[in-house]
């Protein structure tokens, strides 16, 4: 779980590797927060490649998370190579260098409450036109105060 504090009305970067372990490419329909998701918004959703640094041979999520959404440039310099997430095509991967980072801006709706949400939920379609469901990454909590107490659901 990540918590990032906030206000309500701030946008925060949140971000998180996906990678195809198929053998043929999938192209995203959708992403949302679940159903189940209190006093959170999720505003748009982007698919930017992860970056690799080359000083440290690190590969890094493209997003800046955490960070006020959307990212600065210097916090991710993969930002200006983004396409919506909703279209984008997902080509098989075997390994961090051939995954994308999905980037997503989100806010508490509520001055008065935390805001809670499990992982968003990714529809996609397989090459051969079914479709799928899933839910991956972390579940947020967005507060004015992040302590360990925000910790449960």
């Amino acid at each position: 779980m990540q918590c990032t504090p906030d206000q309500q009305g701030q946008w925060e970067t949140m971000a998180d590797a996906v990678e195809n372990s198929g053998s043929s490419p999938v192209v995203i329909l959708s992403v949302r927060l679940p159903a189940d998701a209190r006093n959170m918004r999720l505003i748009s959703a982007w698919i930017v490649p992860i970056y690799h640094d080359p000083k440290t041979g690190n590969y890094d999520l493209a997003g800046g998370e955490g960070f006020p959404y959307p990212p600065r440039e210097q916090l991710s310099p993969t930002w200006d190579q983004r396409q919506p997430a909703a279209g984008a095509v997902i080509r098989p991967a075997r390994g961090p260098k051939e995954a994308v980072t999905l980037v997503f801006g989100v806010t508490r709706t509520s001055a008065a409450h935390v805001g809670r949400s499990d992982p968003p939920v990714i529809v996609y379609e397989a090459a051969d036109g079914t479709t799928f469901t899933v839910q991956q990454g972390f579940s947020m909590v967005l507060a004015g105060t992040c302590s360990p107490g925000l910790v449960g659901f």
